[in-house]
């Protein structure tokens, strides 16, 4: 019997973020891992950690009727010279707003290949984009598919939630762990699910043992908002499975909110105790203007009494902020600045973002995005004053630059 053939392309960060030394923000994303290694942060060559999309798509496949290969598309041309494509039936990949424009070369300069799509862009969105030149109407040899479920059933495969690495084997990395699906906190800015869908013990099972392919320190608790599914109290009996078998692994990473850490604290349970080791912590803004705003869970008090409970629990502090907020101005900046600068003592590192208005959520609403405003290493954005430009720029010098320090002091304290 003649297998059926699936290539995943994933196109490379060394092509969609090539470095720019002029970038505080490249500087810093890049400075991240040799500085962090020290922790257990690792990531692989093309990407900043392992597609999730690959691993669970690859576990329903049938190895005895399909043949899965890997392909990094690291270089690409309008000329239909690269890249040169392996050779498979199927082509797969997911589309953001930072690679759209790649995989709709790709598919203009394969027309007797054919793709299939997911992701971010909806839709609406992909068919209008995915054109032949200079016409409106849509590419013959591109399907779009809403998940996972509607993929296999065009394939007739059957659809069944794990993960399966192979495709990595050996990669040094950060590997994900799903415990639930969705979050119920409704912020304005994000494409989340509002429904809380809990990953049942034998698909967890599955993930964890799926990771015996890969070499890890740390596993990256998948959860939009850990603590708001019930599941997450078994996680001590998963670490220590985990152990067991991986010397080298020091706990997990999660991230959530300020409310939730106020409820754990609330009823007594140490995080440390779970076999958490690091905490990103969604502060955004520190500014209550902002976060009412956004319909973040939290204030500026949640947030201090928070950062309290963390260090009490001896668990490592990350906070996640996000630059270029609609309605942020130079002293909103300043006291998000004044904040980070007063705590710095007390983070591993910073996680911060660039705001992009995603299509369906409240935050993009009356929007209109320019081809600029998709990549999120960049700061100026099209909707921004001359005001705003000048101060989101002072901001995103400013806290890459404490980023750079905190990060340094991080590789001292870990050698």
């Amino acid at each position: 019997m003649t297998k059926q053939r699936f290539c995943f392309l994933q196109v490379s960060d060394n092509l969609l973020n090539p470095y720019d030394k002029d970038n505080p923000a490249d500087c810093y994303y890049k400075a991240i891992w040799p500085n962090m290694a020290g922790e257990g942060y690792y990531r692989p060559e093309h990407y900043w950690e392992i597609p999730a999309w690959i691993a669970e798509l690859s576990y329903c496949l049938d190895d005895q009727l399909h043949e899965k290969q890997l392909f990094h598309v690291d270089v690409i041309s309008r000329d239909r010279h690269y890249p040169i494509l392996p050779e498979a039936d199927i082509y797969l990949g997911s589309i953001m707003d930072c690679n759209k424009e790649h995989f709709r070369v790709i598919a203009r300069n394969n027309p007797k290949k054919f793709f299939y799509f997911g992701g971010y862009t909806g839709r609406e969105e992909f068919y209008s984009f995915f054109c032949y030149p200079g016409l409106t109407t849509p590419l013959g040899n591109v399907s779009w598919c809403d998940n996972m479920q509607e993929f296999c059933d065009a394939f007739q495969i059957t659809y069944q939630y794990g993960t399966d690495y192979s495709l990595f084997k050996g990669t040094k990395c950060i590997p994900r762990l799903t415990l639930s699906n969705g979050c119920t906190n409704h912020c304005r800015f994000c494409t989340i699910p509002n429904k809380i869908i809990e990953i049942n013990w034998r698909s967890i099972h599955q993930q964890i043992e799926s990771m015996r392919d890969l070499d890890f320190e740390l596993i990256y608790i998948n959860d939009k908002t850990f603590g708001q599914c019930n599941n997450y109290k078994q996680l001590k009996y998963m670490y220590r499975s985990i152990a067991a078998w991986n010397p080298k692994f020091r706990g997990f990473t999660v991230q959530t909110t300020c409310r939730q850490i106020l409820k754990f604290f609330g009823e007594g349970i140490n995080l440390k105790d779970l076999g958490i080791v690091n905490v990103e912590l969604g502060i955004e803004s520190y500014n209550d203007s902002i976060l009412k705003k956004y319909n973040k869970p939290q204030n500026i008090r949640t947030i201090n009494i928070a950062m309290e409970a963390l260090k009490f629990m001896d668990i490592n502090i990350i906070p996640n902020i996000i630059i270029g907020l609609p309605g942020e101005t130079i002293h909103t900046y300043f006291r998000t600045w004044q904040w980070i600068k007063d705590n710095e003592h007390k983070f591993l590192m910073l996680n911060v973002t660039n705001f992009v208005p995603y299509e369906g959520t409240e935050a993009a609403v009356g929007m209109i995005k320019n081809k600029g405003d998709e990549n999120q290493t960049m700061r100026k954005r099209s909707w921004h004053t001359a005001k705003e430009t000048k101060a989101t720029k002072l901001f995103s010098d400013s806290i890459f630059s404490v980023g750079m320090e905190i990060i340094e002091a991080t590789k001292s304290r870990s050698k």
